[in-house]
C-alpha cells in the first residue's frame, strides 16, 4: 500500500500536466467537458499553476514541521484550505488540479523515513518537466532513467 502512495505522490502532478498539455484525446468525453469547465478561467498553463502549487504545499509542510506539534497541524491543515479555495475563487488554478495536488502531498506522507520523503518531494519538479516538454513519453522516459540510478550508492557504483 505505501508503494502505491508513494508512486501516486510522485506520479499524480507529471501525468495531469502531461495528458492535459500533450494528450487530451486520451481523456473520455464527460471528464473532458469537466476539465474544460474548471480551467475555462484559468489564465495560466497546467505546468505553471501546477508548480506553484506544489511549491506551496512545500511550503505549508515545512511551516508545519518547524512549528510546535498543535501549531503545525494546524497551520497545514487550515492554511491548505483556506490558500486552495482562494486559488481556486481567484481563478489562480483550477478545483481538479487542486484535487490532484491535494491526493499527492497526502500520499507523500506515507512514507516513514523522512530522508526518502525529501527525495521524493525533490523527484517531483523535474518529472514534471519532464512531462511538460515531452507529454508521456517524458514521464516514461524519467521513469526509465531514475530506476538505474536507484540502484547507485553515494560513489556512483551500482550495488550490484
Amino acid at each position: 500500500m505505501r508503494l502505491l502512495a508513494v508512486t501516486l505522490s510522485v506520479i499524480a502532478t507529471p501525468l495531469y500536466v502531461a495528458v492535459l498539455t500533450h494528450h487530451y484525446q486520451m481523456i473520455p468525453d464527460k471528464l473532458l467537458d469537466t476539465l474544460i469547465a474548471s480551467r475555462s478561467g484559468i489564465p495560466f498553463p497546467p505546468i505553471l499553476e501546477t508548480i506553484v502549487l506544489e511549491l506551496t504545499i512545500e511550503l505549508l509542510r515545512e511551516a508545519g514541521a518547524r512549528l510546535p506539534t498543535k501549531v503545525g497541524q494546524t497551520i497545514g491543515i487550515v492554511g491548505g484550505i483556506v490558500i486552495g479555495t482562494a486559488a481556486v475563487q481567484a481563478g489562480i488554478t483550477s478545483n481538479v488540479l487542486l484535487i490532484i495536488v491535494a491526493l499527492s502531498a497526502l500520499a507523500s506522507f506515507t512514507t516513514p523515513v523522512y530522508q526518502v520523503s525529501f527525495t521524493i518531494r525533490a523527484i517531483r519538479f523535474p518529472f514534471l518537466l519532464f512531462a511538460q516538454f515531452w507529454g508521456l513519453l517524458g514521464v516514461s522516459m524519467f521513469c526509465f532513467f531514475r530506476f538505474p540510478l536507484a540502484s547507485l550508492n553515494v560513489t556512483w557504483k551500482s550495488v550490484y
